[in-house]
């Protein structure tokens, strides 16, 4: 195959990563053989005096294991047996008589990062595409080529934990900081400087290896049992805290690394490995790759089937509206060094979001994500108005304001006057339908649906809606651009409630009725958060403002009828001026830990407390509640595939990751079990709990959602 190259230089040899036909490096099977046979070669030459390992790759160093080969292993001695054959192969970097520098412009990723550990030291450039890190728990593994024993040793007990529990991802700076590399230098004279750095450890400048300086707390924890028991202790509580014993993985890793810091490499490479294998079996790891392939294959996807490419690139965009969206939609773009005009009716209204849209760069100049010219840049490229002026130059204009058709529509006149013919009008509206919103337009075929999620910065999803009336070349452009600001596109029809919103109205709903009936409010959001969600319906209804919930559920309702009748509960909320995390006063008020169900909610609700009987109900009740209306959507093609449904949940609502998807959670637990319980819980709360047509024809042909399930 040819993916390394030994390249002689004057005083150092160069190993060279290049795997051909891919855009990036990968550890695959077939790579690590040739590794290990240019190591052997490497290591029987008495002339080799220095080892710099690079890439050939523009923005990778080495992107990890090949993910296919992990999705493959389905015996757990068979994963261990691949993860000692990688830490074999990869100590011998260490074993090496000569210093080795691992030189990173790129991505250094899971196995990428660890053969970087197995290196006497490492550089890595400026570049923002250089991504240093072991995010292995994100797939449902750890580290199994070395790195739970080596990257604590390296950057610390306490830092190197929270990076692999975290799966934190760094790039040059903060690696540096972190003291996971040992220079970080400016990209233009990258190469230069990388090959100065090994000559001067060729010559004795500084020792083999370097030695880690450690701080009074870090001696205080690393050498004595009771301060590695009390940082393990604290690790766990932490992992528990945020996933709730459902990412087995997270834990293993706890226990590989206490396992790893007291033993020998050998001892420690053995425990790594048989958690590697252990852990790879599992279905959350399952799962999780899965979602991984289904993200890789969004990422790919035009947005146009049977077209390849993106469209015309925008260059230039707009805003309209600085609110809370708004603002938070102009910072996305600027900070991805769009230029961007971000327009409101009044200097006031602008200056709100001038100051979100900083809000989000301070803080990533505190995290040290940001460098000041970094911020400086970002910002210069944001533009506050009250006028149209420049928007004649614009390729897109994005409208974020009042979720009022009329206003819309009023704007949407306006906005055509005073762009370009060619300009995509993409409106951020999460319930109207677009072609109503089109219907007066000048040019239909413009206009798009580009459904952000808050907070937009931290969100991953988008959902873009295409009505019957909007062009290729408008979808391709709109779905090019969305990839381009970071996020993952999902192309929805144009339909109510499109896809996201649709799903969770039938599931927020569902518990409005149940504490309607009396119930809990606190047990009922704790009851999902057990379950994987983020955050409990209620806590999720303040979140997005009880009036919002209203206006979708009316929507909602207005389409499809009696099914999605909303509760009354709703209702009650607003006019008892309970609006939510926006006012203050929800079904929670405080904040914080001083955040609490507040005392007067059942007197005005006239609902009365009750201690959650039957949790296993409750949850159906809601869960399924959404797996019966996504049946329909994929009936009604709303989205393409079950697996487009499920990244959109993911991605958008949170649902769970370790489960897989809304749908590939509901194949588990089975088509025909899932008709049957829909349909005793029809017989008990009414005809909205029908199974949909396509679960019960799936249910008759023994089918799942996927293939090769039930």
């Amino acid at each position: 195959m040819e993916t390394i190259r030994i390249i002689d230089h004057d005083g150092f040899t160069e190993l060279r990563f290049d795997l051909p036909d891919s855009r990036v490096n990968t550890l695959a099977a077939p790579v690590l053989e040739e590794v290990e046979q240019a190591l052997a070669e490497l290591a029987g030459r008495p002339d080799l005096k220095g080892l710099l390992v690079t890439s050939a790759k523009v923005g990778c160093f080495v992107a990890g294991a090949d993910i296919h080969e992990i999705e493959a292993i389905d015996d757990a001695a068979i994963g261990a047996r691949l993860a000692t054959r990688g830490q074999e192969i990869l100590h011998r970097f260490a074993e090496l008589p000569c210093p080795t520098v691992a030189a990173i412009d790129g991505a250094a990723l899971g196995g990428g990062c660890e053969l970087a550990l197995a290196c006497d030291w490492r550089v890595a450039s400026d570049s923002p595409k250089v991504k240093i890190g072991l995010p292995e728990v994100q797939l449902g593994i750890l580290p199994g080529f070395g790195g739970c024993f080596r990257l604590p040793r390296l950057v610390g007990l306490e830092q190197g934990l929270a990076m692999i529990l975290g799966a934190r991802i760094l790039d040059g700076r903060r690696a540096l900081k972190a003291g996971l590399i040992d220079a970080c230098i400016p990209q233009a004279i990258f190469r230069e400087e990388a090959e100065r750095f090994l000559r001067e450890r060729i010559h004795g400048a500084g020792k083999r290896r370097p030695v880690r300086k450690r701080s009074l707390r870090a001696r205080l924890i690393e050498d004595y049992a009771p301060g590695r028991a009390l940082a393990f202790s604290q690790a766990r509580k932490g992992v528990m805290a945020k996933t709730h014993g459902h990412y087995p993985s997270a834990l293993r890793a706890v226990a590989v690394v206490k396992a790893a810091w007291t033993s020998p490499r050998e001892r420690a490479f053995e425990i790594e490995a048989r958690a590697l294998g252990e852990t790879a079996t599992t279905p959350e790891c399952r799962a999780l790759v899965a979602l991984y392939f289904g993200r890789e294959q969004l990422r790919r996807e035009s947005g146009v089937p049977g077209v390849a490419g993106g469209g015309r690139p925008v260059e230039r965009a707009g805003v309209l509206g600085a609110g809370v969206m708004g603002g938070g939609i102009a910072q996305l773009i600027a900070d991805r060094e769009i230029a961007v005009r971000m327009k409101d009716l009044e200097p006031r209204f602008v200056a709100r979001g001038v100051q979100a849209a900083h809000a989000v760069w301070k803080e990533g100049l505190e995290r040290h994500r940001l460098s000041r010219l970094d911020y400086r840049r970002r910002a210069a490229c944001l533009t506050p108005t009250t006028t149209y002026h420049g928007f004649g130059r614009l390729d897109l204009v994005v409208e974020a304001v009042a979720e009022r058709l009329s206003v819309k529509r009023a704007l949407l006149a306006e906005v055509e006057g005073e762009v370009r013919d060619d300009a995509i009008f993409a409106t951020n509206t999460s319930s109207l339908p677009i072609h109503e919103i089109a219907a007066e337009a000048t040019h239909p075929e413009r206009v798009i649906g580009l459904h952000f999620f808050n907070p937009v910065h931290r969100m991953p999803l988008v959902e873009v809606i295409r009505a019957d009336s909007t062009s290729d070349e408008a979808t391709l452009a709109t779905v090019a651009f969305a990839k381009r600001l970071g996020k993952v596109p999902v192309v929805v029809a144009d339909r109510p409630g499109f896809l996201v919103n649709r799903l969770l109205s039938p599931y927020l709903n569902e518990a409005a009725l149940i504490l309607e009936a009396g119930s809990d409010v606190a047990g009922l959001d704790a009851l999902m958060v057990d379950f994987g969600m983020p955050m409990g319906p209620f806590t999720l209804m303040d979140a997005v403002g009880l009036d919002i919930c209203q206006e979708v559920a009316g929507v909602l309702h207005q389409a499809f009828g009696d099914r999605m009748r909303p509760s009354a509960l709703l209702a009650r909320m607003v006019d008892h001026d309970r609006l939510g995390d926006k006012q203050g006063r929800g079904f929670y008020k405080g904040k914080g830990k001083r955040r609490r169900v507040d005392d007067t909610l059942h007197y005005d609700l006239g609902t009365r407390h009750r201690e959650i009987t039957d949790r296993e109900a409750a949850v159906d009740r809601m869960v399924l509640a959404m797996v019966n209306e996504a049946a329909r959507c994929l009936e009604e093609e709303v989205v393409a595939s079950p697996l487009h449904l499920d990244m959109a949940m993911v991605m958008g609502t949170g649902f769970p990751p370790y489960r897989g998807g809304l749908l590939r959670d509901a194949d588990r637990r089975g088509v025909q079990a899932i008709c049957d319980r829909l349909q005793q819980l029809a017989e008990e709360h009414g005809d909205r709990f029908t199974p949909a047509p396509l679960l019960v024809e799936m249910a008759e042909r023994g089918d799942g959602f996927y293939p090769n399930t039930n």
